[in-house]
């Protein structure tokens, strides 16, 4: 599992090194919702099932259900790299069998674009169901 961090601040503050945009009082929101006390402090709720980053991955595992998918899709993506955001080619991959495809950039927002562009999201978001 998460090693654990003696207090909620250090949670948000070692997040903090991964989601430079965001703030201090969201993260602290953020990590507060995602912990749970343990002994020594508090660790990240996890599924311990997932793995830790992208791992083995590949596409033709999914192709099947994506090309199933026969409605417009948006495919919101970080202007900005983050240790979470899905590297390309590896993130076009995972799109490709989608038939009704739409990509957005989202400028300076990286996984947690909602959070770090708010604005930019809901235009991305109305312009596209606008559209459709």
């Amino acid at each position: 599992g998460f090693r654990p961090r003696p207090t909620l601040d250090s949670l948000a503050e070692s997040r903090k090194r991964q989601n430079p945009r965001l703030s201090l009082d969201w993260l602290r929101y953020f990590s507060w919702h995602g912990s749970r006390p343990v002994e020594g402090g508090r660790a990240w709720k996890v599924d311990p099932l997932a793995g830790r980053g992208f791992g083995p991955f590949d596409p033709s595992w999914v192709d099947h259900s994506m090309r199933r998918i026969e409605a417009p899709t948006l495919a919101l993506e970080p202007g900005e790299r983050d240790v979470w955001v899905l590297p390309e080619p590896h993130r076009s991959k995972r799109l490709e069998n989608i038939e009704r495809l739409e990509r957005h950039d989202i400028a300076n927002a990286g996984h947690f674009m909602a959070a770090e562009e708010p604005a930019a999201v809901a235009s991305a978001l109305l312009d596209f169901w606008n559209d459709s």
